[in-house]
């Protein structure tokens, strides 16, 4: 840090920086070595302090948007309190830890589906009425944002589109969809890439194959959620 030359003006303002006590600094007045620094530097400004939420004001405002909504998420509190994820992790590790000290149950991704796809139309439409879209249902944001317990590759997996369960759910959809594939499309597909590479490609190198659509998709198609299975069906074909 340089030297800082100062008339015998900015010494006495200086001074008087010096000489402030903890006593009579407003909340958000920089610390005196903050201020110290800033003028030898030859910078001397006011700057205010970014609050920081402590664990209790973190409950608080928890308790205030969950009077508001049934459920409450990172995404409400981001919005109706200016509280971040980053915040939440400071104090509670998780979101799911802070659900938990606050008495709520956490959110939980079911990672093996445990419905058929007619009990995955009625837990979607039930969970589509209790949210209050009863017109259009549930987006793909909301089974996310609202604790849905599948995600949305389940969705993809069982149902191909948000689109086609509303459909099948018997909500309105705006705009209809046309499918994009169909089964002897995809074998095709999967026969022209098998011939190119001389073997059958794994989920994972399907997936990073431009020329294929996702796994989650041909599986849908495929009725199955085994690769081998699809290959079979492939080369069973030709």
């Amino acid at each position: 840090m340089g030297a800082y030359n100062k008339t015998a003006g900015e010494k006495q303002s200086y001074e008087k920086v010096e000489n402030i006590s903890m006593e009579d600094k407003e909340e958000e007045f920089p610390s005196y070595e903050y201020l110290k620094a800033l003028w030898l530097e030859g910078t001397f400004a006011k700057k205010k302090k970014k609050h920081t939420y402590s664990a209790e004001e973190l409950e608080a405002l928890y308790r205030h948007v969950k009077n508001s909504y049934k459920a409450v998420t990172l995404l409400l509190m981001k919005k109706e309190a200016g509280v971040s994820a980053v915040v939440i992790r400071k104090h509670f590790g998780t979101w799911n830890k802070f659900l938990i000290h606050m008495g709520e149950e956490p959110n939980r991704i079911r990672t093996k589906v445990l419905h058929t796809n007619d009990e995955l139309i009625e837990l979607y439409k039930g969970f589509s009425r209790k949210i209050g879209k009863i017109e259009n249902g549930a987006t793909l944001r909301d089974l996310k944002n609202y604790g849905f317990p599948y995600s949305k590759s389940v969705i993809s997996n069982r149902f191909t589109s948000i689109n086609n369960l509303r459909k099948l759910s018997g909500f309105n959809i705006t705009k209809e969809v046309i499918p994009k594939y169909n089964k002897q499309g995809l074998i095709i597909m999967l026969y022209k890439n098998y011939k190119k590479y001389g073997r059958k490609l794994s989920q994972t190198e399907i997936d990073k194959e431009e020329t294929l659509p996702s796994p989650s998709t041909i599986f849908y198609y495929f009725q199955t959620t085994k690769i081998t299975e699809v290959w079979n069906e492939v080369l069973n074909s030709r």
